[in-house]
């Protein structure tokens, strides 16, 4: 069997991709519950703060438009869910990313003006249905309508 430079260089390429893969995921684990708890903790005031601003922004009628990625201390990125301060708004701080696209998961603190449909006790549960579901996104409480979140992106 006689092989190009093209397949050569695509097997190269994807063996690269599954090294990669492997060493982020044995490499870099993400933070336990209490870390994700203590991790509030000290940066409630910046959570609060921040949420009061997004929804200062929304309320007065205006769109919020998060800041440039790196631009918020103590987060990766924000994500904000729905157009109004309604029952369905969220914001999703995300504090701990791990993985590259597909296959990447991660940790964070989310302001929900009602509670998830499931709450979670703990992170090995919620790892349980992640496996399980594509597109995955699981809470924790924390107090009121703070709650810890685990993501998963199939």
């Amino acid at each position: 069997m006689k092989f190009s430079k093209r397949s050569g260089c695509l097997s190269f390429v994807f063996i690269f991709i599954v090294i990669m893969y492997l060493t982020m995921h044995v490499m870099f684990k993400c933070p336990s519950l209490s870390d994700m708890q203590e991790y509030f903790t000290n940066h409630q005031e910046f959570f609060e703060t921040t949420n009061n601003q997004i929804m200062s922004t929304m309320l007065s009628g205006k769109t919020f438009v998060p800041k440039e990625s790196g631009s918020y201390k103590n987060i990766l990125w924000l994500k904000v869910i729905g157009d109004k301060v309604d029952q369905d708004f969220q914001v999703r701080y995300f504090t701990h990313i791990k993985g590259i696209g597909v296959g990447s998961y991660g940790t964070g603190i989310a302001y929900l003006n009602s509670p998830p449909k499931m709450i979670y006790g703990d992170f090995e549960s919620m790892n349980k249905d992640a496996s399980e579901e594509e597109g995955f996104v699981g809470y924790c409480s924390i107090k009121g309508p703070w709650y810890i979140f685990f993501w998963e992106a199939d």
